[in-house]
Protein backbone atom coordinates (compact mmCIF):
# COMPACT_ATOMS: atom_id res chain seq x y z
CA UNK A 1 0.00 0.00 0.00
CA UNK A 2 1.23 3.48 -0.89
CA UNK A 3 1.13 5.76 2.17
CA UNK A 4 3.34 8.65 1.05
CA UNK A 5 0.56 11.04 -0.07
CA UNK A 6 -1.30 10.44 3.21
CA UNK A 7 1.63 11.47 5.43
CA UNK A 8 1.51 15.20 4.56
CA UNK A 9 -2.24 15.20 5.22
CA UNK A 10 -1.61 13.98 8.75
CA UNK A 11 1.30 16.39 9.27
CA UNK A 12 -0.76 19.36 8.10
CA UNK A 13 -3.67 18.25 10.25
CA UNK A 14 -1.49 18.16 13.37
CA UNK A 15 0.42 21.34 12.49
CA UNK A 16 -2.78 23.28 11.83
CA UNK A 17 -4.27 22.63 15.28
CA UNK A 18 -4.07 25.71 17.48
CA UNK A 19 -3.14 25.77 20.19
CA UNK A 20 -1.13 22.57 20.19
CA UNK A 21 -0.62 20.89 23.53
CA UNK A 22 2.93 20.84 24.80
CA UNK A 23 3.17 17.08 24.32
CA UNK A 24 1.85 17.15 20.75
CA UNK A 25 3.88 20.12 19.54
CA UNK A 26 7.34 18.41 19.80
CA UNK A 27 5.89 15.33 18.08
CA UNK A 28 4.71 17.47 15.17
CA UNK A 29 8.10 19.15 14.87
CA UNK A 30 9.82 15.75 14.91
CA UNK A 31 7.53 14.36 12.20
CA UNK A 32 8.05 17.45 10.04
CA UNK A 33 11.83 17.30 10.44
CA UNK A 34 11.80 13.62 9.54
CA UNK A 35 9.78 14.45 6.42
CA UNK A 36 12.30 16.97 5.09
CA UNK A 37 15.12 14.54 4.24
CA UNK A 38 12.59 12.11 2.76
CA UNK A 39 11.32 14.80 0.41
CA UNK A 40 14.64 16.42 -0.45
CA UNK A 41 16.78 13.34 -0.94
CA UNK A 42 17.69 12.54 -4.52
CA UNK A 43 15.19 10.01 -5.76
CA UNK A 44 16.30 6.99 -7.80
CA UNK A 45 15.31 7.05 -11.44
CA UNK A 46 11.84 5.65 -11.86
CA UNK A 47 11.19 2.74 -14.22
CA UNK A 48 8.02 4.34 -15.59
CA UNK A 49 7.04 4.10 -19.25
CA UNK A 50 3.98 4.71 -21.36
CA UNK A 51 2.56 1.33 -22.28
CA UNK A 52 -1.01 1.74 -23.61
CA UNK A 53 -0.92 1.80 -27.41
CA UNK A 54 -4.67 2.45 -27.54
CA UNK A 55 -4.12 5.86 -25.91
CA UNK A 56 -1.96 7.79 -28.40
CA UNK A 57 -1.81 11.05 -26.43
CA UNK A 58 0.59 10.86 -23.47
CA UNK A 59 0.94 13.05 -20.38
CA UNK A 60 3.12 13.29 -17.30
CA UNK A 61 1.56 14.83 -14.18
CA UNK A 62 3.82 16.51 -11.63
CA UNK A 63 3.16 18.40 -8.43
CA UNK A 64 2.95 17.84 -4.70
CA UNK A 65 0.72 15.78 -2.40
CA UNK A 66 -2.50 17.17 -3.93
CA UNK A 67 -1.64 15.77 -7.36
CA UNK A 68 -0.22 12.59 -5.75
CA UNK A 69 -3.55 11.72 -4.09
CA UNK A 70 -3.84 7.97 -4.81
CA UNK A 71 -7.57 7.25 -4.53
CA UNK A 72 -9.36 9.22 -7.22
CA UNK A 73 -7.15 12.21 -8.01
CA UNK A 74 -8.03 14.69 -10.73
CA UNK A 75 -5.35 12.94 -12.80
CA UNK A 76 -7.23 9.65 -12.60
CA UNK A 77 -10.53 11.37 -13.40
CA UNK A 78 -8.98 12.90 -16.51
CA UNK A 79 -7.60 9.59 -17.72
CA UNK A 80 -10.93 7.87 -17.07
CA UNK A 81 -12.84 10.56 -18.99
CA UNK A 82 -10.38 10.98 -21.88
CA UNK A 83 -9.95 7.63 -23.66
CA UNK A 84 -7.16 8.83 -25.96
CA UNK A 85 -5.05 10.07 -23.03
CA UNK A 86 -2.55 8.03 -20.99
CA UNK A 87 -1.18 9.76 -17.89
CA UNK A 88 1.77 8.79 -15.71
CA UNK A 89 1.51 10.50 -12.33
CA UNK A 90 4.96 11.42 -10.97
CA UNK A 91 3.79 13.87 -8.30
CA UNK A 92 5.58 13.75 -4.95
CA UNK A 93 4.48 14.93 -1.48
CA UNK A 94 6.22 17.62 0.57
CA UNK A 95 7.93 19.50 -2.26
CA UNK A 96 7.73 23.12 -3.40
CA UNK A 97 8.12 24.59 -6.88
CA UNK A 98 11.92 24.35 -6.91
CA UNK A 99 11.92 20.66 -6.00
CA UNK A 100 9.06 19.94 -8.41
CA UNK A 101 11.17 21.32 -11.22
CA UNK A 102 14.19 19.25 -10.13
CA UNK A 103 11.99 16.16 -9.91
CA UNK A 104 10.62 16.78 -13.41
CA UNK A 105 14.05 17.26 -14.94
CA UNK A 106 15.49 14.20 -13.22
CA UNK A 107 12.58 11.78 -13.59
CA UNK A 108 11.33 12.87 -17.01
CA UNK A 109 13.74 14.87 -19.13
CA UNK A 110 16.97 13.15 -18.07
CA UNK A 111 15.59 9.70 -17.38
CA UNK A 112 16.96 7.28 -20.00
CA UNK A 113 14.48 4.62 -18.88
CA UNK A 114 11.43 6.60 -19.98
CA UNK A 115 9.94 6.44 -23.47
CA UNK A 116 8.86 10.05 -23.42
CA UNK A 117 9.84 10.77 -27.01
CA UNK A 118 8.19 7.69 -28.49
CA UNK A 119 4.82 9.48 -28.66
CA UNK A 120 3.86 12.19 -31.14
CA UNK A 121 1.87 14.27 -28.63
CA UNK A 122 3.03 14.55 -25.02
CA UNK A 123 1.71 16.87 -22.30
CA UNK A 124 2.93 18.05 -18.94
CA UNK A 125 0.07 18.46 -16.45
CA UNK A 126 1.34 20.77 -13.72
CA UNK A 127 -0.40 21.50 -10.40
CA UNK A 128 1.81 22.58 -7.51
CA UNK A 129 3.60 25.35 -5.68
CA UNK A 130 1.56 25.56 -2.48
CA UNK A 131 4.46 24.33 -0.33
CA UNK A 132 6.55 27.34 -1.40
CA UNK A 133 3.76 29.90 -1.84
CA UNK A 134 5.03 32.17 0.93
CA UNK A 135 7.79 33.15 -1.50
CA UNK A 136 5.64 33.75 -4.59
CA UNK A 137 8.38 35.27 -6.77
CA UNK A 138 10.64 32.27 -6.21
CA UNK A 139 7.72 29.90 -6.75
CA UNK A 140 6.81 31.57 -10.04
CA UNK A 141 10.45 31.58 -11.11
CA UNK A 142 10.65 27.80 -10.79
CA UNK A 143 7.21 27.14 -12.28
CA UNK A 144 8.19 29.32 -15.24
CA UNK A 145 11.48 27.41 -15.62
CA UNK A 146 9.57 24.10 -15.55
CA UNK A 147 7.28 25.29 -18.34
CA UNK A 148 10.31 26.38 -20.38
CA UNK A 149 12.03 23.03 -19.80
CA UNK A 150 8.91 21.17 -20.89
CA UNK A 151 8.34 23.24 -24.01
CA UNK A 152 11.95 22.98 -25.12
CA UNK A 153 11.70 19.20 -24.78
CA UNK A 154 8.70 19.22 -27.13
CA UNK A 155 5.93 18.85 -24.54
CA UNK A 156 2.69 20.80 -24.40
CA UNK A 157 1.76 22.19 -20.97
CA UNK A 158 -1.50 22.30 -19.05
CA UNK A 159 -1.03 24.49 -15.98
CA UNK A 160 -3.60 24.06 -13.22
CA UNK A 161 -3.61 26.84 -10.64
CA UNK A 162 -3.33 26.49 -6.89
CA UNK A 163 -6.52 25.43 -5.14
CA UNK A 164 -8.32 27.57 -2.54
CA UNK A 165 -6.87 26.99 0.91
CA UNK A 166 -6.82 28.49 4.39
CA UNK A 167 -8.52 28.32 7.78
CA UNK A 168 -9.15 30.60 10.72
CA UNK A 169 -6.95 28.46 12.99
CA UNK A 170 -3.97 28.72 10.61
CA UNK A 171 -1.71 31.54 11.81
CA UNK A 172 -0.83 32.47 8.24
CA UNK A 173 -4.41 33.67 7.78
CA UNK A 174 -4.75 35.78 10.90
CA UNK A 175 -5.80 39.40 10.27
CA UNK A 176 -3.46 41.30 7.93
CA UNK A 177 -1.00 38.43 7.82
CA UNK A 178 -3.80 36.52 6.14
CA UNK A 179 -4.12 39.31 3.62
CA UNK A 180 -0.45 38.95 2.77
CA UNK A 181 -0.88 35.18 2.41
CA UNK A 182 -3.83 35.75 0.09
CA UNK A 183 -1.82 38.13 -2.08
CA UNK A 184 1.04 35.63 -2.27
CA UNK A 185 -1.35 32.89 -3.33
CA UNK A 186 -2.98 35.14 -5.92
CA UNK A 187 0.43 36.05 -7.32
CA UNK A 188 1.15 32.39 -8.08
CA UNK A 189 -2.36 31.76 -9.40
CA UNK A 190 -2.33 34.82 -11.63
CA UNK A 191 1.09 33.95 -13.05
CA UNK A 192 -0.10 30.49 -14.12
CA UNK A 193 -3.17 32.11 -15.66
CA UNK A 194 -1.00 34.60 -17.57
CA UNK A 195 -2.50 37.67 -15.88
CA UNK A 196 0.71 39.24 -14.58
CA UNK A 197 3.65 40.99 -16.18
CA UNK A 198 7.07 39.36 -15.72
CA UNK A 199 8.07 42.12 -13.29
CA UNK A 200 5.03 41.55 -11.07
CA UNK A 201 5.16 37.76 -11.24
CA UNK A 202 8.91 37.25 -10.79
CA UNK A 203 9.97 40.21 -8.65
CA UNK A 204 13.77 40.05 -8.21
CA UNK A 205 13.93 37.14 -10.68
CA UNK A 206 12.70 39.43 -13.46
CA UNK A 207 16.02 41.24 -13.78
CA UNK A 208 16.88 41.63 -17.48
CA UNK A 209 13.66 39.85 -18.44
CA UNK A 210 11.84 41.31 -21.49
CA UNK A 211 8.69 43.28 -20.84
CA UNK A 212 6.55 40.52 -22.33
CA UNK A 213 6.36 36.80 -21.75
CA UNK A 214 7.67 34.38 -24.34
CA UNK A 215 5.18 31.67 -25.33
CA UNK A 216 7.37 28.93 -23.83
CA UNK A 217 7.17 30.54 -20.36
CA UNK A 218 3.42 30.11 -19.96
CA UNK A 219 1.17 27.04 -20.19
CA UNK A 220 -0.55 26.24 -23.45
CA UNK A 221 -3.73 25.67 -21.45
CA UNK A 222 -4.29 27.39 -18.10
CA UNK A 223 -7.00 26.20 -15.70
CA UNK A 224 -8.20 28.42 -12.85
CA UNK A 225 -9.36 26.19 -10.00
CA UNK A 226 -8.69 28.89 -7.38
CA UNK A 227 -11.56 31.19 -8.27
CA UNK A 228 -13.97 28.31 -8.76
CA UNK A 229 -16.75 26.42 -7.05
CA UNK A 230 -14.07 24.93 -4.77
CA UNK A 231 -13.98 28.10 -2.69
CA UNK A 232 -16.52 29.00 -0.03
CA UNK A 233 -18.03 32.04 -1.74
CA UNK A 234 -20.82 32.47 0.83
CA UNK A 235 -18.72 32.16 4.00
CA UNK A 236 -19.59 34.74 6.68
CA UNK A 237 -17.37 37.81 6.75
CA UNK A 238 -14.94 38.06 9.63
CA UNK A 239 -15.92 40.16 12.63
CA UNK A 240 -12.74 42.08 13.49
CA UNK A 241 -13.51 45.37 15.24
CA UNK A 242 -9.89 46.55 15.16
CA UNK A 243 -9.11 45.48 11.60
CA UNK A 244 -8.87 49.05 10.29
CA UNK A 245 -6.26 49.96 12.90
CA UNK A 246 -4.37 46.74 12.14
CA UNK A 247 -4.36 47.58 8.44
CA UNK A 248 -3.10 51.10 9.07
CA UNK A 249 -0.18 49.87 11.16
CA UNK A 250 0.91 46.93 9.00
CA UNK A 251 4.39 47.76 7.61
CA UNK A 252 3.95 46.28 4.14
CA UNK A 253 0.64 48.09 3.73
CA UNK A 254 2.18 51.35 4.92
CA UNK A 255 4.76 50.96 2.17
CA UNK A 256 1.94 50.67 -0.38
CA UNK A 257 0.49 53.98 0.82
CA UNK A 258 3.69 55.92 0.37
CA UNK A 259 3.33 58.80 -2.07
CA UNK A 260 -0.47 58.64 -2.28
CA UNK A 261 -2.80 61.51 -1.43
CA UNK A 262 -4.86 61.32 1.74
CA UNK A 263 -7.98 60.40 -0.22
CA UNK A 264 -6.11 57.69 -2.13
CA UNK A 265 -4.70 56.30 1.11
CA UNK A 266 -8.17 56.07 2.65
CA UNK A 267 -9.54 54.33 -0.43
CA UNK A 268 -6.70 51.81 -0.37
CA UNK A 269 -7.07 51.19 3.37
CA UNK A 270 -10.80 50.65 2.92
CA UNK A 271 -10.11 48.09 0.17
CA UNK A 272 -7.57 46.26 2.37
CA UNK A 273 -10.07 46.17 5.24
CA UNK A 274 -12.79 44.69 3.06
CA UNK A 275 -10.40 42.12 1.63
CA UNK A 276 -9.24 41.10 5.12
CA UNK A 277 -12.80 40.62 6.33
CA UNK A 278 -13.67 38.57 3.23
CA UNK A 279 -10.68 36.17 3.37
CA UNK A 280 -12.82 33.15 4.47
CA UNK A 281 -14.56 33.36 1.11
CA UNK A 282 -11.26 32.31 -0.50
CA UNK A 283 -10.91 29.20 1.68
CA UNK A 284 -11.75 25.79 0.25
CA UNK A 285 -15.35 24.87 1.01
CA UNK A 286 -15.50 22.25 3.75
CA UNK A 287 -17.49 19.84 1.62
CA UNK A 288 -14.46 19.58 -0.67
CA UNK A 289 -11.83 19.19 2.08
CA UNK A 290 -10.12 15.93 2.96
CA UNK A 291 -8.19 15.80 6.27
CA UNK A 292 -7.30 19.48 6.29
CA UNK A 293 -7.84 22.80 4.52
CA UNK A 294 -5.07 22.14 1.99
CA UNK A 295 -6.08 18.86 0.41
CA UNK A 296 -9.29 18.22 -1.52
CA UNK A 297 -11.31 15.06 -1.06
CA UNK A 298 -12.44 12.95 -4.02
CA UNK A 299 -15.28 15.34 -4.86
CA UNK A 300 -12.78 18.20 -4.82
CA UNK A 301 -10.58 16.28 -7.23
CA UNK A 302 -13.66 15.57 -9.34
CA UNK A 303 -14.30 19.30 -9.66
CA UNK A 304 -10.65 20.04 -10.54
CA UNK A 305 -10.83 17.34 -13.22
CA UNK A 306 -14.07 18.77 -14.57
CA UNK A 307 -12.56 22.24 -14.92
CA UNK A 308 -9.43 20.84 -16.57
CA UNK A 309 -11.42 18.54 -18.84
CA UNK A 310 -13.55 21.41 -20.10
CA UNK A 311 -10.38 23.06 -21.43
CA UNK A 312 -8.65 19.93 -22.71
CA UNK A 313 -7.76 19.72 -26.41
CA UNK A 314 -9.88 17.64 -28.79
CA UNK A 315 -6.98 15.23 -29.26
CA UNK A 316 -7.61 13.84 -25.76
CA UNK A 317 -11.06 12.62 -26.84
CA UNK A 318 -12.60 13.68 -23.54
CA UNK A 319 -16.20 13.09 -22.55
CA UNK A 320 -16.29 15.49 -19.63
CA UNK A 321 -19.92 14.87 -18.73
CA UNK A 322 -18.97 11.37 -17.57
CA UNK A 323 -16.88 12.72 -14.68
CA UNK A 324 -19.85 13.57 -12.48
CA UNK A 325 -21.05 9.94 -12.40
CA UNK A 326 -17.70 8.21 -11.83
CA UNK A 327 -17.20 6.29 -8.61
CA UNK A 328 -14.08 4.88 -6.94
CA UNK A 329 -13.76 1.10 -6.96
CA UNK A 330 -11.62 0.24 -3.93
CA UNK A 331 -11.00 -3.32 -5.02
CA UNK A 332 -9.86 -2.36 -8.50
CA UNK A 333 -8.15 0.86 -7.37
CA UNK A 334 -9.69 2.81 -10.22
CA UNK A 335 -12.58 5.03 -11.26
CA UNK A 336 -15.55 3.59 -13.08
CA UNK A 337 -17.22 3.62 -15.46
CA UNK A 338 -14.29 4.74 -17.57
CA UNK A 339 -15.02 6.17 -21.00
CA UNK A 340 -14.05 4.18 -24.09
CA UNK A 341 -13.25 5.42 -27.57
CA UNK A 342 -16.46 3.81 -28.84
CA UNK A 343 -18.60 5.89 -26.50
CA UNK A 344 -20.55 8.85 -27.81
CA UNK A 345 -18.52 12.04 -27.68
CA UNK A 346 -19.87 14.57 -25.19
CA UNK A 347 -17.38 17.20 -24.18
Amino acid sequence: MHYAPIIPLIVHKIAGMAPLKRVVRPMCVLVCLMAVPIASATQPLGPWTFHNADRPVKAVAIGDSITAYPQGSFVLFLQAACPRLEVVNLAQPFIGADAIREHFVQQVLRNPRSNLHAAQEVWLIYQGGLNSVEDPAMTNHHIRATFVDAHRAGLHVMGISLLPWGAEHDRRWWETRGLRTWYSTRQVVDFVMGRLSPTTALGPYAQNHPARWQAEELPDIAVDVYDSALRDRDAPLRQLPDVQAAVRHTPWIQAQLHGLSQAQQEDKISAYVQQTLALPRWFMHKRFQALDHFHPNRDGHRLVAQLACDKAPDTWGCQCGAIRDMRWNRQQGSLEPAVTTSSKQDK
